[in-house]
């Protein structure tokens, strides 16, 4: 009942921004063509993922079945009782599983919060880029847009970009395996006739698993940036210079 009161309440919320989006966009006159599509959907895309990682949040928090793939020591099924599988292409590939999709309603407290800051993090760094990207619409209108509040508008995305998406990573990794060490633990078990498994199902681990992808990007937003600022300096010399050179003739 929670679970569906609060997702009533935020697809509610959802609406009503999007609602209030348009009708700025709508009323700004300076827009126009592709800027105002992709400030459009720049802004739409912002309030969805938003309500998206709040959503999730939530049944984080506060859900009974919380969904968390969590990462297991490599293994592969075994069916002894099943011989002569055709074709026998399987004997030629190496094939491992390394994460496990769980469910579960006994998570401690410092493993969901780890959760939901992970999910935190990572909706914050798309967020601050698509909020940059429809900033920069706004801007492309201006009499001057490019200034130095262009340049610390770039700085604090990359930074945002970057960070928050390598927190949000690594928190969402030590919570996964703290949630796969508490459900998928076992300290002992019995089985009829000989066994060579140490546990009945795939054992938890401790796993990282970065994506430098952001990082990548928030890197080449700083030089993109540098570049710009680069191109402001040369174009107000040469019209310094241009002008000097007016006022001697």
């Amino acid at each position: 009942m929670f679970q569906v009161a609060s997702l009533v309440v935020l697809m509610l919320i959802l609406v009503l921004a999007a609602l209030i989006v348009l009708l700025v966009v709508r009323r700004s006159p300076t827009l126009s063509g592709v800027t105002r599509v992709v400030h459009i959907v720049a802004l739409l895309m912002a309030i969805i993922l938003s309500g998206v990682g709040l959503w999730l949040m939530i049944q984080t928090l506060g859900g009974a079945n919380v969904p968390v793939s969590v990462p297991v020591q490599p293994y592969w099924p075994e069916h002894p009782k099943i011989t002569d599988v055709e074709p026998k292409d399987f004997a030629t590939v190496d094939a491992q599983i390394t994460e496990v999709q769980i469910f579960s309603d006994a998570l401690s407290w410092p493993t969901k919060i780890l959760l939901t800051a992970g999910v935190l993090f990572q909706t914050s760094a798309t967020v601050a880029v698509l909020l940059g990207v429809a900033t920069l619409c706004r801007r492309v209108t201006s009499a001057e847009p490019f200034t130095k509040s262009l340049r610390r508008l770039g700085y604090r995305v990359a930074f945002v970009l970057g960070i928050a998406s390598f927190l949000g990573q690594v928190l969402n990794g030590i919570g996964a395996s703290r949630a796969g060490e508490e459900t998928l633990r076992v300290d002992g078990f019995s089985t009829d006739g000989i066994s060579s498994v140490s546990a009945p199902w795939p054992e938890p681990t401790f796993a990282l698993n970065i994506e430098f992808s952001e990082i990548f990007m928030a890197l080449v937003i700083l030089v993109v940036v540098e570049l710009v600022a680069v191109g402001i300096r040369l174009t107000n010399e040469n019209r310094q210079l241009q002008q000097d050179q007016e006022g001697l003739v």
